[in-house]
């Protein structure tokens, strides 16, 4: 992926992301990926250093024998919404505050919080990913 601003759109994959559970032995992409070469889904490619100062496990990175940049037909893109969009709000959230107890000693007393999430508030709308 290519760094972005919060005002640019991001690239997304196509398709569906597999279950947590049934990956292949290569890359978790090559299936979904538009530069998919035959090694990518014969092994999970390493990581590699990336120009921007990264690191990327993926073989169009690799420097000492990249693969070859295809074109690919029109680029699919996600908005990043502020929640100003046209969509219905799904779930919105107020106020969440969210906080745990640090215990110590013997008895394990509460001696403290860890304010995980204090007075949190969002909206999800239709259309858009949190």
């Amino acid at each position: 992926p290519r760094g972005v601003s919060r005002e640019e759109r991001l690239s997304v994959i196509r398709g569906q992301v597999r279950s947590a559970t049934d990956y292949p032995e290569g890359c978790r992409f090559a299936e979904r990926c538009d530069h998919a070469a035959p090694r990518c889904e014969a092994a999970q490619p390493p990581l590699f250093a990336t120009r921007a100062g990264g690191r990327s496990a993926c073989y169009l990175q690799d420097p000492d024998d990249p693969l070859p940049r295809q074109e690919t037909g029109p680029q699919v893109t996600a908005a990043l919404d502020r929640g100003s969009g046209p969509g219905e709000v799904l779930l919105e959230v107020r106020d969440l505050t969210t906080h745990f107890p640090i215990r110590a000693g013997f008895f394990k007393r509460t001696v403290g919080h860890v304010r995980a999430v204090d007075r949190v508030s969002l909206a999800i709308r239709d259309g858009t990913t949190l």
